[in-house]
């Protein structure tokens, strides 16, 4: 049977689990610009730094972009 120490030992190292930058940036490579950015960026504090230095190694270009009011007509 473990002992309470052992336990405690454990439990701390399960919330300790630390995943590389580089993980993410695989992960994030799976996931379109438009979900990154809507859905894990808000999960967390902690995911910013990785969404930075993911942006930061990918080059946009935009070819054409409209801005409208709601009531826009052509």
């Amino acid at each position: 049977m473990p002992s309470d120490n052992q336990n405690e030992t454990e439990e701390k190292m399960a919330k300790a689990i630390f995943i590389s930058a580089d993980c993410w940036l695989c992960v994030f490579d799976l996931l379109p610009a438009y979900q990154l950015g809507l859905g894990i960026a808000m999960i967390s504090h902690r995911f910013d730094v990785y969404i930075d230095e993911h942006f930061k190694t990918r080059k946009w270009a935009l070819k054409y972009i409209q801005i409208r009011t709601k009531n826009w007509r052509k």
